[in-house]
């Protein structure tokens, strides 16, 4: 079986782009495992895509093809919503709402990590 995932590539990722990526990586997994209740070889043969691409998304890989990504979340029925990123009335809040949202999780990072250490 030929992959459709490119070798690893270098790729300069600002933080929040980079945080925003695994957000969005976890949350496929979720989605995969707990609302379809798939493994990643079923639902990679579900969304049409290969085995080594959802394997790839579900890491947060930055290198994965946009239409690879494209195509999972219109299968999924998330495309709309990716469209609907891109209106100018509805771009300012969704990123206050993407960077509220990644600042959370930083700070659940930091506070399982601070008691971790104690």
């Amino acid at each position: 079986m030929v992959s459709d995932v490119q070798p690893k590539k270098e790729v300069a990722m600002t933080p929040f782009p980079a945080r925003a990526l695994q957000l969005i990586a976890q949350r496929l997994t979720t989605y995969r495992r707990d609302v379809v209740r798939q493994t990643p070889s079923e639902f990679a043969a579900a969304v049409g895509v290969s085995l080594a691409t959802i394997t790839a998304l579900e890491a947060g890989e930055p290198t994965v093809r946009l239409g690879d990504w494209l195509t999972v979340l219109d299968r999924i029925g998330q495309l709309s919503g990716v469209l609907a990123a891109f209106d100018p009335l509805v771009y300012a809040a969704a990123e206050a709402e993407a960077r509220r949202i990644a600042e959370i999780g930083d700070r659940r990072l930091r506070e399982r990590q601070q008691g971790a250490s104690r």
